[in-house]
């Protein structure tokens, strides 16, 4: 379970890119087409730190779909309740989704410098000292990791929304639990528990639960009783 949490897998890049990738294979591309089609096909469809293909996949995407535009006018085949896990599936305007590629290669190498820049060179959890990569993506790109990101000054997107707060709890007779708080137990940026689990977030980990008395009491950092002095 807690792996299927972390999963980087873009579903909507399962169920759109073949048929993208026809478009563009029949639409007599050039070399930086080519190119870029080529990276496409490699890419493993996840939105993982390492994934290449990934960032021109997302541009392309925002540019098929911009705000308010529904979903139902873009695919080729809507959302079926008799196909839940297999729809929607494919897309509706090839030529469209051509020409928003060609945009989208042009795009992603103008803002970022390469078309095959990686996802986590562009897309990062910034909290106090914390700069480091972070896979997943939003929702409305299909994955399970979900996060929203913004647009940065300098050029990077950076988590901003979407999974915060992740736990999972085995409910034996003891639960044994893990959890992680990406954005930290304190809102003050000097403290020491302002950004400890950022980076733990980014690498898709959870850290132990303490629920028993004897946990509590061997993690126990600090005491003190409301009203007393410290």
């Amino acid at each position: 379970m807690v792996a299927l949490k972390h999963s980087y897998r873009m579903l909507l890049a399962d169920r759109v890119k073949p048929d993208l990738i026809a478009a563009v294979r029949a639409s007599n591309p050039d070399s930086t087409l080519s190119a870029a089609l080529a990276l496409l096909e490699r890419w493993d469809n996840n939105a993982a730190p390492e994934s290449r293909g990934a960032v021109l996949f997302d541009v392309w995407w925002r540019r098929m779909t911009p705000q308010g535009t529904p979903l139902d006018s873009v695919v080729a085949e809507r959302w079926d309740a008799a196909r839940p896990m297999a729809t929607p599936r494919g897309l509706r305007d090839p030529v469209k989704a051509v020409e928003a590629f060609t945009w989208a290669v042009a795009e992603t190498t103008r803002r970022f410098g390469a078309v095959d820049v990686a996802w986590g060179a562009v897309h990062r959890v910034r909290l106090g000292n914390v700069d480091v990569p972070v896979g997943g993506c939003a929702s409305a790109l299909g994955c399970f990791r979900v996060l929203n990101f913004r647009n940065d000054p300098d050029g990077k997107r950076s988590a901003a929304s979407g999974d915060g707060w992740v736990i999972a709890v085995e409910f034996t007779d003891v639960p044994r639990a893990f959890s992680i708080l990406a954005y930290g137990q304190s809102p003050r940026p000097e403290s020491p528990h302002h950004s400890d689990q950022a980076a733990m977030f980014a690498r898709g980990e959870l850290k132990r639960v303490l629920f028993t008395d004897a946990d509590v009491e061997a993690g126990t950092v600090r005491r003190y009783r409301p009203g007393a002095r410290e």
